[in-house]
């Protein structure tokens, strides 16, 4: 092994045990014996309108449910998506040369065990492309836009459920300890 692989190797241990020391924890993985992982693929994830909502719910299948959809559901996600172009950098001219797509999701997760909505939130995202002179450009920079804030928008998602998950397995961890007799 060469000196600078060596020292490479010893800078990231270095830094695992920095991270671990920290509290660091990854969001996807076994929390008091439930699987994040696990919770998130029995998620059922609902049609959403438009080619918006087409284009986040192919991303949150990717992300949600890697091995296809689950045959018996634990939970529903209801999704509505909602996008707005604001124009930026007005020249002299009053044309403007850059705009933002504000795309917003409202997502809703449904319990179907407990017949209850357990999350509730909204995710924005700002995706900017360039207005050029040329019209297909422009379009073609715009779609590019769309689509990355959809997958943006399934990111964070994704995210903050893994996170709801994350806490339902802490808070049962909690219980079951405090339930035990010493």
């Amino acid at each position: 092994m060469s000196w600078s692989k060596a020292a490479i190797a010893l800078v990231c241990a270095g830094l695992g045990a920095l991270l671990a020391g920290c509290g660091f924890q990854p969001v996807y993985g076994d929390r008091a014996g439930v699987e994040t992982t696990a919770e998130m693929a029995s998620i059922k994830i609902d049609q959403i309108d438009e080619r918006l909502g087409q284009m986040l719910r192919n991303h949150l299948l990717d992300a949600l449910n890697p091995q296809g959809e689950p045959a018996r559901p634990r939970y529903r996600l209801i999704t509505e998506v909602s996008e707005a172009k604001q124009e930026l950098a007005i020249r002299k001219s009053e044309l403007a040369t850059r705009s933002n797509m504000n795309l917003t999701a409202t997502y809703r997760l449904y319990d179907v065990d407990r017949k209850a909505y357990v999350v509730t939130r909204v995710s924005r995202v700002a995706a900017s492309y360039n207005l050029l002179t040329n019209e297909f450009a422009t379009l073609a920079a715009e779609a590019d836009a769309r689509e990355r804030g959809a997958r943006d928008l399934s990111e964070d998602i994704t995210r903050q459920i893994a996170l709801y998950f994350r806490a339902q397995a802490q808070s049962e961890g909690k219980t079951q300890t405090k339930a035990q007799p010493r």
